[in-house]
């Protein structure tokens, strides 16, 4: 539930030079914080159109089931071709789709679709899943989920080349498939999505996958060594280039600190509360009982440490000056791309007004950076 700060000790370092940052916008919005029930995903298609005018990467949105964390999310394919109708620039992403829930062929020929539905704009992060409670769709994938995943890559991927594969068919027949339409890309862009395990960047660097992070699973030092290690197999395996390292942070600026701490503080502590709801009955699931021994006060208290944490230094919340000093500081450990979290139980109205923030902040860093 800590979200890592940057330390003392990080801030004395010899000052690396920073890189170039894209900026995309990240939706992973409960089901429940929307006062209005016939318009929950107002934010998610206005904030699309918005980073279209206004130079964002992409648009993420990400697979969630049957619990109201990110509950307005269970299908990043149906939602991707909504915003493949309403924009022209702007990249449609997954973040994520859970493989080892999915016929590969589904993926392929969903994703497909909306390529060419956006003039070739798709792309997806890839994730194992983790909770119990979604392989009800696939549950015979959940104790390998991990090999499924990355066997499903490969498929997924020879099948966007246009590679034909053989299926077994309701005769018990194998059946040379193939998916239509054809996307227009020649290689969908792939993220694999991780909280911070190392195997995991240095399986997406052998296979040359980009990777989808944040900072609930690891600090700011240990996610330089990981990223470090990721471009180290990466040179490695002979792959051009060297990776893409996407950093979900929430995001809410404001002209001060003070005004954003006050706005932000409700919804995201709300946020914070649902999300540890998902990550306790998760332990409880999976046999680890400590978890129900939190009273409601120390639950409380975690959940007021973890925003003071969060906002200090882990997150986009607070003044221009604060989301300038995070960003330099993100680049130097090697993020190329930041997803800014949007929609965590701000008002549709601030977040809106926080986006102007955003983008003043985005082209400041920017123009720095092509500066120096």
């Amino acid at each position: 539930m800590n979200a890592p700060s940057f330390t003392t000790e990080h801030q004395d370092q010899a000052i690396v030079p920073a890189r170039h940052l894209d900026f995309s916008l990240f939706y992973f919005g409960n089901a429940d914080i929307y006062d209005d029930e016939n318009n929950k995903y107002k934010l998610l298609t206005e904030g699309a159109k918005y980073g279209d005018r206004h130079g964002y990467t992409a648009i993420w949105t990400p697979e969630r089931h049957f619990n109201e964390f990110a509950g307005l999310y269970p299908n990043p394919s149906v939602l991707g071709a909504a915003i493949a109708a309403i924009t022209k620039n702007i990249g449609i992403r997954a973040g994520s789709v859970v493989i080892p829930l999915h016929n590969p062929l589904r993926v392929a020929e969903d994703w497909s679709v909306i390529d060419n539905l956006s003039g070739g704009r798709a792309g997806i992060a890839c994730a194992s899943g983790w909770q119990a409670n979604d392989f009800v769709l696939a549950p015979d994938n959940y104790r390998n989920r991990h090999e499924v995943m990355y066997k499903n890559i490969e498929t997924i991927q020879r099948l966007w080349k246009g590679a034909s594969i053989d299926f077994e068919d309701g005769n018990g027949h194998l059946k040379d498939t193939r998916i239509f339409p054809r996307p227009i890309q020649p290689q969908l862009p792939m993220w694999v999505t991780t909280n911070g395990n190392l195997d995991t960047f240095r399986s997406a660097a052998r296979l040359g996958l980009n990777i989808l992070t944040n900072f609930w699973g690891s600090s700011p030092e240990e996610l330089r060594s990981r990223i470090q290690a990721y471009r180290e197999i990466w040179a490695e395996s002979g792959h051009p280039g060297e990776g893409k390292i996407v950093l979900m942070l929430h995001t809410y600026i404001a002209e001060t600190r003070e005004a954003a701490y006050e706005k932000a503080r409700k919804p995201l502590i709300h946020y914070l509360r649902s999300s540890f709801g998902l990550f306790k009955t998760n332990a409880i699931s999976g046999g680890n009982p400590d978890t129900e021994s939190f009273t409601p006060e120390e639950i409380e208290s975690m959940l007021d440490y973890s925003f003071t944490r969060y906002v200090s230094g882990s997150s986009l919340v607070g003044s221009h000056e604060d989301a300038l000093e995070v960003l330099q500081k993100v680049s130097s450990i090697g993020v190329d791309e930041i997803a800014c979290l949007l929609d965590f139980g701000v008002d549709f109205n601030a977040v809106m007004e926080g986006l102007d923030h955003l983008t003043t902040v985005k082209q400041t860093y920017q123009e720095k950076i092509s500066r120096s």
